[in-house]
């Protein structure tokens, strides 16, 4: 590079470079919702090196790692990244970058620098996205409630399985009512739909199977269980 320009100079050019280059142009088109984290990088790198910026980062990651439950981590934290200007190094550009990720499995670490680095790109480059990384499209509040919903899932799978026939020893008699008896099958189509739904009426029924299944339990126990949260139908009123 012939012309001598400091650092700041620098990083305009390099903006400019990267609000002309395709993949840019192919998210202002609405081609794709969001920019693959390897083609932003790509696009970063290639201009930092056209305009002589030595691009470092992230460094110095501070974070703080929290789990909700057994299933669910989350991680919100801070990073640098810092842009020196290659023929003159004492001139340099120090950003500070937040981000954050959560994750039901053990993708929560690479979400987490992958939001860093393009928090950072998209700040310090001007560079703009559709969909759900626009900020304001959404909320960590549907994570919460997806994972929440997947928490009940499991919850009521550990409680009832209507696909499983409990299992007897030989000359075992059972203490539930009989396979396939219509009243029985009735209460626990029941009683499931209102656990599937939810709130109060599934925590009262959750607490007073204590551990057991739905099949495991007999006929008039069932009935007891489900008049706790429909007493009004058991008795012939209106609920």
């Amino acid at each position: 590079m012939t012309e001598t320009i400091n650092v700041y100079q620098r990083m305009v050019k390099a903006a400019e470079i990267i609000g002309s280059q395709q993949w840019v142009k192919d998210m202002e088109n609405k081609q794709f919702k969001s920019i693959p984290i390897d083609a932003m990088r790509n696009g970063v790198r290639a201009a930092c090196v056209k305009v002589g910026l030595v691009h470092i980062g992230p460094v110095d990651i501070d974070y703080n790692l929290s789990r909700s439950d057994e299933r669910t981590t989350k991680i919100i934290g801070t990073c640098k990244f810092v842009y020196i200007n290659a023929d003159n190094p004492d001139e340099r550009i120090e950003y500070e970058s937040m981000g954050e990720a959560m994750d039901n499995g053990d993708k929560c670490t690479g979400k987490f620098i992958t939001n860093l680095i393009k928090n950072h790109y998209k700040s310090a480059f001007d560079i703009g996205e559709q969909g759900k990384d626009d900020i304001d499209s959404y909320s960590n509040e549907e994570y919460y409630e997806t994972d929440a919903r997947i928490q009940a899932k499991s919850k009521q799978d550990g409680f009832f399985n209507n696909s499983k026939k409990p299992e007897y020893r030989t000359g075992d008699k059972p203490k539930t009512a009989t396979p396939g008896d219509p009243e029985k099958d009735k209460v626990v189509n029941d009683l499931t739909t209102i656990i599937m739904g939810g709130g109060t009426d599934c925590d009262v029924i959750m607490t007073m199977l204590n551990g057991r299944k739905l099949t495991d339990l007999g006929t008039i126990e069932l009935k007891q269980i489900y008049e706790a949260v429909h007493p009004f139908e058991q008795k012939g009123g209106k609920a």
